[in-house]
C-alpha cells in the first residue's frame, strides 16, 4: 500500500487478441511528468501520486493507443488498471534506393 498520503496506479498491459503480456509498453499520465514502462510480465506501476483525477495513455509500436480517462485517485489509494491493446498495422513509405551510375 502507498504511504505518506501518496497513491499509486498499477496494472498490466495485455494483447486483446492473444492475451499475451506486452513488455515495454509506455504508460503515461497525460499532462504530467509521471509514467512507467511495462516489465517482462507486462506489469507497470506509477507511484508517488497525489489525489486527483488522471488520464492515462498506453502506447506500444504495432498497437492502437489506449486511454483511460477521468481516473479518480484518493489519498493513500492503490488502483489496479489493466490495459488491453489491439494490434494495428504499422505503415511505412516505400524505400527509395539510389546509386551513382557506374561507367
Amino acid at each position: 500500500m502507498a504511504l505518506n498520503g501518496k497513491s499509486e496506479i498499477v496494472g498490466r498491459v495485455i494483447d486483446v487478441n492473444t492475451g499475451e503480456l506486452i513488455t515495454g509498453a509506455n504508460v503515461v499520465i497525460l499532462s504530467s511528468r509521471f509514467g512507467s514502462a511495462s516489465d517482462i510480465d507486462g506489469a507497470y506501476k506509477i507511484s508517488a501520486l497525489s489525489s486527483g483525477e488522471y488520464d492515462i495513455k498506453v502506447t506500444y509500436i504495432g498497437y492502437e493507443p489506449s486511454i483511460a480517462s477521468h481516473i479518480e485517485l484518493e489519498k493513500n489509494c492503490r488502483i489496479m488498471l489493466d490495459f488491453k491493446l489491439a494490434p494495428r498495422a504499422v505503415l511505412g513509405g516505400c524505400p527509395i534506393i539510389t546509386a551513382p551510375k557506374k561507367n
